[in-house]
């Protein structure tokens, strides 16, 4: 796991970020993701809820490792929920608050006159 690391095997609900250097992968020992988050330029994705049971918990066997057919054995099953919200564009802000000034420089300058 990238990112997770389970608090405690009986209550697999608990999980934190993965903090280790590094961490077993698929490709070698990637340095761990230390955080729930992933952002881009346009979104922010959070992992809220995680959870998964070792394949004696629940009687399921719906894949094998490498093809969608059972094979026979029980499978893990898990869950997670992410949340995903949109990053404002720092143009946007920017725009914002430069309209902001303008109109109290505007007001001021009115304000003068009267």
């Amino acid at each position: 796991m990238y990112g997770l690391d389970l608090a405690d095997q009986r209550d697999p609900h608990q999980f934190w970020a993965n903090g280790a250097a590094q961490t077993p992968g698929p490709e070698g020992m990637p340095n761990a993701a230390n955080k729930l988050l992933y952002e881009t330029p346009t979104y922010q994705v959070t992992l809220t809820a995680y959870f998964f049971s070792p394949p004696g918990v629940y009687p399921a066997d719906w894949v094998s490792q490498f093809i969608i057919n059972s094979d026979g054995a029980n499978d893990y099953v898990g869950q997670f929920t992410v949340e995903v919200a949109v990053v404002p564009e720092p143009a946007a802000a920017a725009g914002a608050a430069s309209l902001g000034l303008a109109a109290l420089a505007f007001w001021r300058r009115w304000r003068r006159r009267v």
